[in-house]
């Protein structure tokens, strides 16, 4: 085998092994939209969201919140979506349906937040998480 195909058959191997998220450029950690309090955080492998914590803004305020813990899968170019149910928290608490977007754009995750739900006062609104490392707390 010359060198060059030993070098090609090893950089093939290689791209076999590390997961296609991985070249989305996602990362290991929280996502966080400061202004709004949404906190996005991956696995391990970064290859899901673990979890994903949005507020209900309305007029610009937080007014109580939801947390999705389902394991949202990332697709080779870091998109996820979830349409379903949550609860909503806040002084009462109740179930509504959302649907969630969102993709990995320029070291962000970037997506949308749409409530379904009749008479629910959150707004509809879009969201943009930077990253800030496995333990963003110290």
């Amino acid at each position: 085998m010359t060198r060059r195909a030993l070098v090609l058959a090893l950089l093939t191997a290689f791209a076999l092994l590390v997961p296609a998220v991985a070249l989305a450029g996602v990362k290991r950690g929280y996502y966080i939209e400061v202004f709004s309090q949404t906190y996005i955080q991956t696995n391990k492998a970064a290859t899901s969201i673990k979890s994903f914590s949005f507020p209900c803004m309305v007029n610009g305020t937080q007014q109580g919140g939801s947390n999705i813990t389902k394991g949202l899968k990332l697709s080779s170019t870091g998109a996820f979506s979830y349409s379903g149910k949550t609860t909503l928290r806040s002084s009462s608490n109740s179930v509504i349906s959302v649907k969630i977007t969102g993709k990995y754009v320029n070291g962000k995750l970037k997506g949308t937040i749409k409530y379904l739900t009749d008479g629910v006062a959150c707004a509809d609104r879009s969201y943009s998480a930077k990253y800030y490392g496995v333990n963003p707390q110290g």
